[in-house]
């Protein structure tokens, strides 16, 4: 995927997450979630938790994540073109990325 289409998909998801209270100041945190789509940009099944930073606001931040991913979909923006390259995504959700102008 091009640095475009993944800007794209972290300001899709940037509009769909609403993380834990205290999130933003626990710079360090994040999750790793991977997710499976369809040709259509919707998700198979639901996003799954691969690795989180240990924290008391980790289950809370992992929950949110996945909520956003789902709330996003359909991303049919994701060029059917390229559905090998993305039809199985590892995100990364860290505050730092996602609170970031």
């Amino acid at each position: 995927m091009t640095q475009n289409e993944l800007d794209a998909l972290r300001a899709r998801l940037r509009e769909c997450w609403n993380p834990p209270v205290g999130a933003a100041e626990a710079q360090d945190m994040q999750v790793l979630i991977r997710v499976n789509f369809n040709q259509d940009g919707s998700v198979i099944g639901s996003p799954v938790l691969i690795e989180g930073s240990a924290s008391p606001y980790g289950p809370a931040f992992a929950e949110s994540a996945i909520r956003a991913i789902r709330r996003c979909s359909p991303y049919s923006f994701l060029p059917p073109s390229k559905y090998e390259v993305w039809r199985t995504i590892d995100m990364t959700f860290t505050p730092r990325d996602m609170f970031r102008g």
